[in-house]
């Protein structure tokens, strides 16, 4: 069917009906545990929003997969010496790459919703993308405005003091790099203007 709706598409379609198609294809290949065929579909269209978040959708299923096959890999004690250092090996290669796809998607999205902060599935990868890279702390807070642009202002409140108390953690221990000093400040801000939505919705009641 999908092969007769692109042999269609192709004849008489619009540009824009196949820019649709292509982005069908692309979330088949995502639905069917497909994601580098994802990017390999993605990459050459004009970035749209609807391409930004399923092709990190994509990266994220590669990252998160290779993140769940190390947290099962069992240990082997009859291993060779030669067999676990080629392992080791591959994996620190995985590691690289997913990582790398992981801050890709962690500076697309972060890029975007500096412009479209009202975005709350950005928000939601971001948040995914960051907790892949390690980044706790603005993952706490990306997944609290998710909560905020979707008006659940409870629950964005509880994950913005969350995100707060984890960064006074990490200044007690002295960990904090500069980067984390902004988020933090950042993070003070939206809570004070959170906690101010929720008293004006208090009132309202």
């Amino acid at each position: 069917m999908l092969d007769t709706l692109q042999s269609w598409v192709l004849g008489t379609g619009s540009e824009q009906t196949r820019y649709d198609l292509a982005l069908l294809k692309a979330e088949i290949a995502l639905l069917n545990k497909a994601p580098e065929q994802t990017i390999g579909l993605l990459e050459p269209l004009t970035p749209t929003r609807a391409r930004l978040l399923l092709l990190n959708r994509a990266r994220l299923q590669i990252a998160q997969a290779s993140l769940s096959d190390r947290a099962r890999a069992p240990s082997n004690p009859t291993s060779t010496i030669s067999t676990i250092s080629t392992t080791s090996a591959n994996n620190r290669s995985n590691s690289s790459s997913n990582s790398s796809l992981a801050t890709q998607s962690v500076n697309d999205l972060h890029e975007w919703v500096v412009l479209h902060p009202k975005d709350a599935q950005a928000w939601d990868l971001l948040s995914q993308a960051q907790a892949v890279s390690l980044d706790m702390l603005g993952s706490t807070r990306s997944l609290a405005e998710s909560f905020a642009v979707k008006f659940n202002v409870n629950a964005a409140v509880d994950r913005m003091i969350a995100a707060q108390n984890f960064a006074k953690q990490l200044a007690r221990e002295r960990s904090m790099t500069r980067a984390q000093e902004m988020e933090a400040s950042i993070i003070d801000t939206r809570l004070r203007e959170l906690l101010q939505l929720k008293r004006e919705q208090s009132l309202q009641r």
